[in-house]
């Protein structure tokens, strides 16, 4: 956050928390108004606040397909994801989202994002059409389906 100082941003931090102490050394070090925990929501909670949001960042060292992207680019938010196998087979950088590999790559990204609009609206309008084209409901559905008579 500290690359980020100047700028006025908010990092929301949704979801379950999965390790007390992660979120205690989270709330110490980041005693800034503008970090906040908010635990575990509701799916169309998270869904209005994604709506709302400035970008999605995605911090997983490990992913497979992760799910919170795809929302987030159908959604109409700019992903910025960590470097890992699953992220990769999701976001590609520069088209459909942004790639990091440090915590000061992930900031450098989001002051990209700020500074270059278009940018933005490019990799919202590519990643919407590419999880129409690649991730839609109906057509999965049907593979599954066809997959499952074949058998």
């Amino acid at each position: 956050m500290s690359h980020l100082t100047d700028r006025e941003f908010q990092l929301l931090i949704v979801g379950d928390e999965a390790d007390r102490s992660l979120a205690n050394a989270i709330q110490s070090s980041c005693s800034h108004s503008n970090v906040a925990l908010i635990g575990g929501q509701p799916t169309d909670r998270i869904h209005a606040l994604m709506r709302t949001g400035f970008a999605y960042l995605n911090t997983s060292i490990n992913e497979g397909m992760c799910l919170a992207i795809l929302e987030a680019m159908a959604l109409g938010l700019p992903v910025i994801a960590r470097r890992n196998i699953g992220n990769i087979s999701i976001v590609s950088d520069g088209q459909t989202g942004l790639l990091y590999e440090t915590p000061e790559q992930a900031a450098e990204c989001l002051l990209q994002l700020a500074k270059e609009t278009k940018l933005r609206e490019t990799l919202i309008k590519q990643a919407a059409d590419q999880v129409k084209k690649m991730h839609n409901p109906k057509s999965e559905s049907t593979a599954y389906q066809n997959l499952i008579l074949s058998l």
